[in-house]
């Protein structure tokens, strides 16, 4: 078990919080050091398949929220293997790394909310506009610790996005995302796409990313264009005070 004080989340929510991460090593009776942790808001993700620690955290009050795959795609033979719907999408956008006033478009993008399945935009506990300050806190982050970020253009406008690092030969795509305006436009598939090209350019050999079961058109998505699951974590939530 490890216990993280997620003290970002404060700037990002407005509350303490701590991040609880089992590797199904546990027993139930570990948990009981985890039942009243000193903070507003508790995330705890256990391994799929450790049913007795599910039910301990629903006996301490923790509530399911999401199942979370941690999804990795070999980027060997990348064009030959993509569907041919997504290279025809993906031949279409161009992707450019984001300056300033980029990242001021994805802020006001994020303000729309066009993460409305993320697991805080759901939870009746906070508020639409508490998930976009989180994501536009977690993204600030991730490009202050090597993540870029990445516009995609269709038809000279920016269309979509995505965050990545690659190192070690893995590309680790934090976020990738669709613009309001383009939500039903079916670009979705052909900007995770596009991230996979990028990663390939980059020196990749494997892309790696996290997708919710709250998103079930991305997880359709990853699997379409050869992700594989690797692990799956159940999300569960605790609100304090």
């Amino acid at each position: 078990m490890k216990i993280t004080d997620a003290t970002w989340e404060k700037r990002n929510l407005g509350v303490t919080a701590m991040e609880v991460n089992l590797d199904g090593s546990e027993t139930p009776a570990d948990l009981e050091q985890i039942r009243a942790l000193a903070c507003e808001y508790t995330v705890a993700r256990c391994p799929a398949g450790a049913i007795e620690l599910m039910f301990k955290l629903e006996d301490m009050g923790y509530r399911y929220i999401e199942t979370m795959f941690d999804a990795r795609r070999d980027l060997k033979n990348l064009e030959s293997a993509l569907p041919s719907m997504a290279k025809r999408i993906a031949a279409g956008i161009v992707c450019e790394p984001m300056n300033e006033a980029d990242l001021a478009e994805l802020n006001r993008q994020l303000r729309l909310n066009i993460f409305y399945t993320d697991r805080v935009y759901v939870d009746p506990g906070f508020t639409p506009a508490q998930a976009a300050r989180r994501y536009i806190g977690w993204i600030e982050d991730s490009l202050a610790n090597g993540y870029e970020a990445f516009k995609c253009v269709w038809k000279g406008k920016a269309a979509g996005f995505f965050v990545s690092r690659a190192e070690k030969g893995e590309s680790h795509v934090l976020f990738v995302g669709v613009y309001k305006e383009y939500e039903n436009a079916g670009l979705g598939t052909g900007v995770i796409a596009a991230s996979l090209r990028q990663a390939a350019a980059a020196g990749a050999k494997y892309a790696r990313g996290g997708v919710s079961t709250n998103n079930m058109p991305s997880v359709n998505a990853h699997l379409a264009l050869g992700y594989r699951i690797m692990a799956t974590f159940y999300v569960y939530v605790k609100h304090s005070g």
